[in-house]
């Protein structure tokens, strides 16, 4: 593993994920960058066959509906200095798999085979990608900058999703 000075962040969700993929994550980019001293690298696509971020699906069919095959080819494109690199993956879930009726340990089973996934396509550890993820709930209407606000529950720690 390189590590050499730079870090990767793999957003990953739905709707959410993919406001704040054209409103916020660039920002937390310099942020990151200013107080680590090291270089970020974004991870996020959507709309494309290679996507990382799939608005309006159902997580729990992800692995049956070819978005983790999406998520797999996107990072099989990457350049191994790329995939080597330590990345956090910060997983933006909304709203629609309350439509469902999984249960929470179906979908924390699901988020679990997703992490490892993720790990196998980069050839790491759950040591050197870990995931937090977050349960947003979008606040309907905009703020004044023309932004939508979001309500998180508290992230799932880590060692749940190993």
């Amino acid at each position: 593993m390189s590590g050499d000075g730079e870090i990767n962040v793999l957003l990953r969700g739905q709707s959410n994920a993919q406001i704040f993929a054209g409103n916020g994550i660039y920002e937390v980019e310099q942020q990151l960058e200013a107080q680590l001293g090291v270089k970020v690298n974004i991870l996020a696509e959507y709309g494309t066959d290679t996507s990382t971020i799939h608005s309006g699906t159902a997580f729990l069919d992800w692995d049956t509906d070819g978005e983790q095959a999406s998520l797999i080819r996107y990072l099989d494109a990457k350049p191994a200095a790329v995939r080597d690199n330590p990345t956090i993956t910060v997983w933006m879930h909304n709203e629609y798999e309350q439509k469902g009726s999984a249960s929470e340990e179906q979908w924390l089973n699901e988020v679990r085979a997703d992490a490892a996934l993720v790990r196998d396509a980069l050839g790491q550890t759950a040591e050197t990608t870990p995931t937090c993820l977050f349960r947003f709930h979008t606040i309907m209407g905009r703020i004044g900058n023309g932004s939508r606000a979001w309500r998180s529950s508290p992230p799932i720690p880590p060692s749940m999703l190993q």
